[in-house]
């Protein structure tokens, strides 16, 4: 029973991380692959067009992590696009309401 709770508390501190992080809203300036990792050797997920709307949630060296949702199906993405690919738009703090 004690892994079960490691994993539960796992998880909660990833989810409160997650909204700990300021989302910025951004499209791309070229059609791009998003990778499960921040690397072009790692698998893609999905690849999107140029001026699709991306959300970055987080910073690494040479990627950003991103969600992605498919306007048609709905359906979300998440993974990383290199930086060079992104045009940031506006700061959405998820701290705003405070």
């Amino acid at each position: 029973a004690f892994w079960f709770l490691n994993i539960v508390i796992a998880i909660l501190v990833n989810l409160v991380s997650s909204f700990a992080y300021d989302w910025i809203s951004a499209k791309l300036n070229k059609n791009s692959n998003v990778y499960e990792e921040p690397t072009a050797s790692s698998s893609v997920v999905i690849n999107i067009n140029v001026e699709s709307d991306i959300i970055i949630i987080d910073s690494v060296p040479y990627y950003y992590q991103v969600v992605y949702t498919d306007p048609e199906t709905g359906e979300e993405f998440r993974g990383y696009i290199s930086k060079k690919n992104v045009e940031t738009e506006s700061i959405e703090s998820s701290n705003e309401s405070e």
